[in-house]
């Protein structure tokens, strides 16, 4: 961006850092949704296959029981696994947790940013 000349009036200015600020802040929100959506569409995938799971406990359960008859070895190396991966987590999550959630919450309160006119918000213009 071109450096604005240092003899124009201070208003003006003011009004036009103002603006090319509201600029590169919707610029920097599209990048970093364009760079999460991956992640989230993950989560999302994730959530649906999960709720699946519980509504249909019978259906997990016979290809649990048929993956048992098929290979007990692999389904007994692979609840080793899981155990493990789940008493990791179970230790982790008290240390993780004060460290994810302000950030979680604070993306979250930026997410919705009145910034942005198209969305019924409002730019600041004001001091």
């Amino acid at each position: 961006m071109k450096a604005l000349p240092p003899d124009m009036d201070l208003a003006t200015r003011k009004l036009l850092l103002q603006q090319r600020s509201a600029v590169l802040r919707e610029l920097l929100s599209v990048q970093l949704a364009q760079t999460i959506e991956p992640a989230l569409s993950t989560a999302d995938r994730v959530q649906a296959g999960g709720q699946w799971v519980k509504r249909h406990p019978a259906i997990v359960a016979a290809l649990a029981a048929a993956l048992l008859a098929w290979r007990p070895r692999g389904v007994a190396k692979l609840a080793g696994k899981g155990w493990w991966l789940w008493q990791t987590w179970r230790r982790l999550q008290p240390v993780l947790q004060p460290i994810i959630q302000p950030i979680v919450a604070q993306w979250m309160s930026t997410a919705g940013s009145p910034a942005d006119p198209a969305k019924g918000g409002e730019t600041k213009t004001g001091s």
